[in-house]
Formats: structure tokens, C-alpha cells, sequence
């Protein structure tokens, strides 16, 4: 009995083994832009393709804050905050700029102390986040000028409808990936088939800054549009023969 258990012990590792030898020297090879040969099941070619485009914004966010101090008590500042931020979003409509577009994106109070750590007043901060044409932005950033308490911190120009520049990226790094798999398999020897497989990474958009303004100042806010960029990159599995 003990005989037989050996013996069956024996034939099971021959076979694990036979079945491990197919298994590494009967699979195919992997080619990669950037990795050595690794065996797999079928003999591709897979490489990552980049892909950049740009087009002027037509859109631009921008980030206006009411910022008051006082040193009454914290509803004096809240009221004259409120009263401040109401003038600015008047001054805004006037442009028709509809109100979905206006939206509070930050809002908190807070007690201020000197360089010596004595309380010396209370501080209320409203944040607005403005959606606007980018052609209307200049006359917005004006109009909202109340007083020295708005100041303009950031803000950003991006495409609204952003399909026509995303497809111009995603045909750019297809063609990048293109490029490198026929590059790959003329090195290699090999000629390349069928596509077998398509992942699209991360898509990614870069609006352009707008600098820091601080209110107060008059006359008109200039803006430079730039461009904007989309940027893409697909990964791409071809058949290889």
C-alpha cells in the first residue's frame, strides 16, 4: 500500500512537471515599449500611446472673496459682509450672468488676533465661484469692484465643450501608438496584425491661470486667453506574426 502511495506520489510530479515546461515553453512572447519579452498566451505587441491638444478657452471660473474685519462682534461682521457680497452679485447680473452661475463656494468667520496674540476683531469670509464667456470676464472682474474689501485671488480659463479637443488628443496618441508598435516590430523582426485590445488612460485638461487682482484699483481688467491643453494617453495591444 505504502508502494503504491509512492508510486502515485512519482506520476503526479511528472505531470505537474510536463505541465509546467508547456506552460513556459509553449506560451508566445509579449513585446512592450519599455519592458523585456515575458511570456503569455499570445504573441502581441503592447505599447502607450501620448497624445496633446490645444484651442483657446472660451470659459473662464473666476474666484471672487469678500473679506470684512470688525471689531463690534461677529453679526456686525456677518452684516457687513452680507451687504458687500449682495453689491458685488448685483454689480454681476447687471452683465446677465444668470444666478446658477454665481455660487457661494466657500463661506466662514473666524476671531483675528495681532502680532501679540490680542483679539482684534472679527473676520467674515465669502467666497463666490463665477462662471462666465470668457469675453465677459474683464467686465465682471470690474463690475464686482465694491470696495477694498473684494479681491480676486485665482481663477481659471478652460473649454466648455471640451469633445472636439478631447478627440483631437485621443487621435494624436492613437497615431503615437501606431508609431511605436511599427517601430518595435521592424526591430523585432515581426509584422504587425490586428489590434486586440484598446485602454484609454487618464484624459487631463490644463486651463490657463488667471493672476491674482486686488479690488479697488479702477479701470479695466485685461485677460490674456492663452491656450488651453488635453492631454491623453492609450494603451494599445496589436497582434503580431
Amino acid at each position: 500500500m505504502e508502494k503504491a502511495n509512492q508510486q502515485s506520489i512519482i506520476i503526479a510530479a511528472i505531470i505537474l512537471g510536463a505541465m509546467l515546461l508547456i506552460g513556459i515553453f509553449g506560451g508566445a512572447y509579449l513585446f512592450t515599449d519599455n519592458d523585456s519579452p515575458i511570456v503569455q498566451d499570445d504573441r502581441l505587441i503592447i505599447v502607450t500611446g501620448e497624445g496633446e491638444s490645444e484651442a483657446a478657452p472660451d470659459t473662464a471660473i473666476l474666484q471672487v472673496i469678500v473679506t470684512t474685519k470688525l471689531t463690534e462682534g461677529p453679526q456686525e461682521s456677518q452684516d457687513k459682509n452680507a451687504d458687500i457680497t449682495q453689491k458685488v452679485i448685483d454689480n454681476i447680473k447687471v452683465l446677465d450672468i444668470p444666478d446658477e452661475d454665481i455660487k457661494t463656494s466657500e463661506y466662514y468667520m473666524r476671531k483675528s488676533f495681532d502680532r501679540v496674540q490680542e483679539f482684534d476683531g472679527w473676520v467674515t469670509t465669502h467666497r463666490l465661484s463665477v462662471t462666465v464667456p470668457i469675453e465677459k470676464a474683464p467686465s465682471v472682474l470690474s463690475n464686482a469692484v465694491v470696495g477694498d474689501e473684494v479681491t480676486f485671488p485665482s481663477g481659471s480659463l478652460i473649454i466648455e465643450n471640451d469633445v472636439d479637443i478631447k478627440e483631437a488628443a485621443r487621435k494624436k496618441a492613437l497615431e503615437n501608438a501606431q508609431k511605436k508598435a511599427e517601430e518595435i516590430a521592424a526591430q523585432s523582426g515581426l509584422k504587425l496584425g490586428e489590434i486586440k485590445d484598446i485602454t484609454e488612460g487618464d484624459t487631463r485638461g490644463a486651463g490657463y491661470p488667471i493672476a491674482s487682482e486686488r479690488g479697488g484699483g479702477g479701470g479695466a481688467v485685461e485677460i490674456q486667453p492663452g491656450t488651453y491643453k488635453m492631454t491623453t494617453d492609450i494603451t494599445v495591444a496589436y497582434e503580431v506574426n
